[in-house]
């Protein structure tokens, strides 16, 4: 059926505080699917955004990044998946999740 050109956009917020500083992160990434069937969907993703230390009287505002070359998912409702990237999220991902 050929390469699908849906893109997903989402975002993540995330404030972390650690030592008596705090950081606020923002990415907005896109998910490209070439392959949707009913149990099993390929894709890759790349994302961009920025985050925010603060430290006192100190900030500063730095921009990251998140990539999956190569993601699976299988399942329906229940499912799972693996991803392979690079990125703020780290080399090889896995997981289960639950649509609703």
């Amino acid at each position: 059926k050929g390469l699908i050109t849906d893109v997903i956009i989402s975002s993540m917020i995330e404030l972390l505080r650690t030592d008596g500083s705090y950081t606020v992160g923002l990415i907005v990434n896109a998910r490209f699917d070439y392959l949707r069937r009913k149990v099993v969907q390929l894709y890759s993703s790349i994302g961009f955004g920025l985050a925010a230390r603060f430290a006192y009287n100190d900030g500063i505002v730095s921009p990251m990044y998140d990539m999956t070359l190569f993601g699976i998912m299988v399942g329906k409702d229940f499912y799972g998946y693996f991803e392979f990237g690079g990125g703020i999220s780290g080399l090889a991902r896995i997981g289960i999740g639950y649509r609703f």
